[in-house]
């Protein structure tokens, strides 16, 4: 029985990054005074930046022959979506306008696993394909 996945890469999502506001400068010194200053507002703490988008998705599952559920799949490639992910990143860097997607097949017997490929045609498969072979060979699924 074979079960296969193919994860679509998604177009390259830039996020632009101005930093911070800058601290505000400390007030120079003056000479005491009987009038109290006014307490200065209290500053909100800013919330934690959004997740940066991810680029690799999965679009489809298919199942030939039973033995695995399609959620199963879906939990053990989120489990593993980071190795993804950075695989993305790793081939972006050389091929700036990458997209597609990347067709991920894995080969069950008698409940063992027996082959795991990866499989993308368009420009960098050469660093992407063993790549995602790579995180695809370490997802965890049982028939």
């Amino acid at each position: 029985m074979i079960k296969q996945f193919a994860l679509c890469l998604g177009t390259l999502f830039c996020v632009a990054c101005g930093g911070g506001t800058p601290p505000p400068e400390a007030a120079p010194p003056s000479a005491p005074t009987t009038e109290p200053e006014p307490a200065a507002p209290t500053a909100e703490v800013p919330a934690d930046p959004p997740p940066a988008p991810k680029h690799v998705s999965l679009a489809k599952v298919e199942i030939e022959g039973g033995g695995i559920d399609e959620a199963a799949v879906r939990d053990a490639v989120a489990a593993g979506s980071d190795a993804f992910e950075a695989c993305y990143s790793e081939s972006a860097k050389s091929t700036a306008d990458l997209e597609g997607r990347v067709l991920v097949t894995f080969l069950y017997m008698k409940g063992e696993r027996k082959s795991v490929s990866a499989s993308h045609g368009g420009p960098a498969a050469a660093t992407i394909n063993p790549c995602f072979h790579g995180a695809a060979s370490k997802l965890t699924l049982t028939p």
